[in-house]
């Protein structure tokens, strides 16, 4: 058993490893060969437009796994009809995230940034 155990953590850090140098190769990669105006459209407006498109769910996620409900005596009541709504809630979520994304999506196609004088 700790045989598997050492041997799965060995795993995983190699694997996390690798995965950060090729993230980095590439990184650097890209920073070499792409001029700074398409660098930092890629770094900072694709990031916040994927923010924006995430809020809306994230946000009602959350909301939904904070809700409890109470009888009128105070007592906690079974929170049968809490899960059935959270997990409707984390479906909508979905949708409402495709939606959001291909609309937030088609207004940055079709407005995209513009090429701003290098320094």
């Amino acid at each position: 058993m700790f045989d598997r155990s050492m041997y799965a953590i060995r795993s995983q850090v190699g694997v996390q490893l690798l995965t950060r140098i090729v993230t980095f190769i590439f990184n650097a990669a890209t920073t070499r060969c792409v001029d700074a105006p398409t660098y930092g459209i890629g770094q900072l407006s694709l990031p916040m437009l994927n923010q924006v498109a995430l809020f809306l769910p994230k946000e009602g996620l959350r909301r939904a796994a904070q809700r409890r409900t109470e009888a009128k005596d105070g007592t906690k009541d079974d929170h049968d009809d809490d899960d059935q709504s959270a997990l409707n809630l984390m479906w909508l979520a979905e949708g409402i995230t495709v939606v959001t994304a291909f609309a937030l999506g088609c207004v940055w196609l079709a407005n995209p940034p513009q090429k701003v004088a290098t320094i």
